[in-house]
């Protein structure tokens, strides 16, 4: 199927790019995201940015983490970013705050800075403080008071809970 599309795409570049990304969609909307996922590496010097987000929201929601991570990590930087840390925010809605933390490694700490406070939440909560002071060294120190309210303010909180 995807052999013969090829052939048939145009030949000029823009034409290609856009006779692929059609294609690529419709494997999607077929639910194969395997063939998607063929044609996009077809695409040669054809930036996949416009469909590999929707791969990888595709996979995320068949739960297929481990490939929507494979197709993130192909994107461009910014898409890239994006999609990791959707896929970390799913390890982090199951609790599974280091794998969290190791997929949205290679995001910048900006792009990040929600996640990581979530979690520190989520560590001071479960009464995991070094957890939760292992997050806090990953911080740049410029990025750290904001932090550190958070912090104090759980830390307030849960001695309080304590002291009750």
């Amino acid at each position: 199927m995807i052999d013969q599309a090829l052939l048939e795409c145009p030949r000029s570049f823009e034409e290609k790019q856009e006779c692929l990304q059609k294609i690529a969609e419709e494997c999607i909307e077929q639910g194969s995201l395997d063939k998607a996922k063929e044609v996009c590496s077809a695409m040669d010097y054809i930036r996949v940015d416009t469909i590999g987000p929707r791969i990888v929201s595709e996979y995320i929601k068949l739960g297929l983490l481990d490939d929507a991570e494979i197709v993130a990590n192909n994107l461009s930087s910014a898409e890239k970013d994006n999609c990791l840390l959707e896929i970390a925010s799913v390890y982090f809605s199951r609790g599974l705050y280091d794998r969290a933390i190791d997929i949205s490694d290679p995001v910048s700490y900006e792009a990040k800075q929600v996640l990581y406070f979530k979690i520190v939440d989520a560590y001071i909560q479960e009464d995991l403080i070094e957890k939760a002071e292992q997050v806090c060294s990953k911080v740049p120190s410029y990025c750290f008071s904001s932090l550190e309210k958070i912090i104090i303010l759980r830390l307030q909180r849960l001695i309080f809970k304590k002291l009750m």
